[in-house]
């Protein structure tokens, strides 16, 4: 493709006559001819990465690093999903190069006209490599380079995506919702430096959550779906609860009651997926202050889940760290009584008999050493939390 496309330029008369044209265009030829030859090159390097030959490692490390290279990733991205296993390796490869750019969009492209180039054309790469035909790895890094792109241009909107929910198929969709939150508080992820941008992203991410939350919550028709669903509320909860750092004035409990409006469905799910459920009630335990926003929430979630400790073929193993956050700050807190709030929010000895039950099962001889000692470290934090009271959450 490229050398036909090098051919048709040489053959056009009007240029053939002027001498300067005639340099472009041989100018032009060169840059095509090598680019052709790199890409020849690649193709070697990657079937003998794929045969074990770790030689290759340094080329596709200095292959990725190049500034260039987006332009021929996207020409291999666009002939749509190749079906051979060499092609669809490389098309892994260039779909990984092109989520290496994105994440640092900023040093590579120095104008923003440049930048919104790359993102329109990574968008455009996305649609042609939808599931069912597109491979998992190639889209899920297409996702991530669009993501990354609209978080650093500062027009990152989740309600956008989920607009385009007829149009996208549903894992499609709770990839792109997923990876912000993930993002935003990984700097090795993605360095975003500028406070403003950080800004932006965090109070889109508060005022997005009713329809987020509405969507993820009202299409699960599966368990599998559930899980996924859960495991997003659960990112989607610790980063708007982090991002309240960077808001000024925020109403931290408007997260709570958009959740709330999903009340019966979050319940439902939880029976279907315990253990992201717990994942769930873990952040709405890490949650400052709001007590009252977090009663219809936490209680039901807690009654549903906690039982699961004393399961006949073992304890819920998600619950452990969840009954940790629990004897960090609002256990201690109900057991004293002096927050009428507080107190209604945990059934004391439910949540007692599920920390009792781990170490139990962890206690007796032959158990796991390391999982007793995280279970006796519960209700340490429990009596040093009583004493000394409780701490920030990280």
């Amino acid at each position: 493709k490229l050398l036909t496309q090098t051919c048709w330029q040489i053959a056009v008369p009007c240029r053939a006559h002027s001498p300067c044209a005639a340099g472009r265009i041989a100018g032009r030829s060169r840059e095509m001819e090598n680019s052709y030859a790199l890409l020849q090159q690649l193709k070697q390097k990657l079937s003998a990465f794929r045969q074990g030959d770790r030689s290759s490692n340094e080329f596709l490390v200095q292959f990725q690093n190049e500034s260039s290279v987006w332009q021929m990733c996207a020409e291999v991205l666009s002939a749509g999903p190749l079906t051979d296993a060499d092609g669809q390796f490389l098309q892994v490869f260039c779909s990984q190069c092109l989520s290496a750019v994105a994440r640092n969009l900023l040093a590579r492209f120095p104008s923003e006209a440049e930048r919104h180039g790359f993102r329109i054309k990574v968008e455009s790469l996305l649609s042609t490599h939808l599931p069912p035909r597109g491979q998992a790895a190639v889209w899920r890094q297409l996702c991530l380079s669009l993501v990354c792109a609209d978080l650093w241009l500062g027009s990152w909107s989740p309600t956008t995506a989920v607009g385009a929910a007829e149009s996208l198929p549903a894992a499609v969709l709770r990839e792109l919702l997923s990876l912000a939150p993930e993002l935003l508080f990984c700097d090795r992820a993605l360095p975003l430096g500028d406070i403003r941008l950080w800004q932006a992203a965090a109070g889109t991410l508060l005022q997005a959550c009713g329809p987020v939350f509405a969507y993820l919550l009202g299409n699960a028709s599966s368990s599998a779906m559930a899980a996924d669903a859960l495991q997003v509320v659960a990112n989607w909860l610790r980063a708007t609860r982090l991002s309240f750092e960077w808001l000024e004035g925020a109403d931290e409990a408007s997260p709570l009651r958009e959740l709330a409006k999903q009340g019966s469905r979050l319940i439902a799910l939880a029976e279907v997926a315990p253990a992201e459920a717990a994942e769930v009630a873990q952040q709405l335990a890490r949650w400052v202050r709001c007590d009252k926003e977090l009663l219809p929430l936490l209680r039901p979630l807690l009654d549903r889940l906690l039982p699961l400790a004393a399961a006949p073929d073992g304890p819920l193993p998600q619950l452990l760290p969840l009954l940790a956050d629990l004897a960090a700050d609002r256990w201690p807190r109900a057991a004293v009584g002096r927050e009428p709030e507080v107190s209604a929010l945990i059934n004391m000895q439910m949540t007692a008999d599920a920390a009792l039950a781990f170490v139990r099962a962890n206690g007796s001889e032959g158990g796991d050493a390391s999982a007793a000692d995280s279970a006796l470290a519960v209700w340490h934090t429990l009596a040093r939390t009583a004493l000394f009271g409780t701490e920030d959450w990280e």
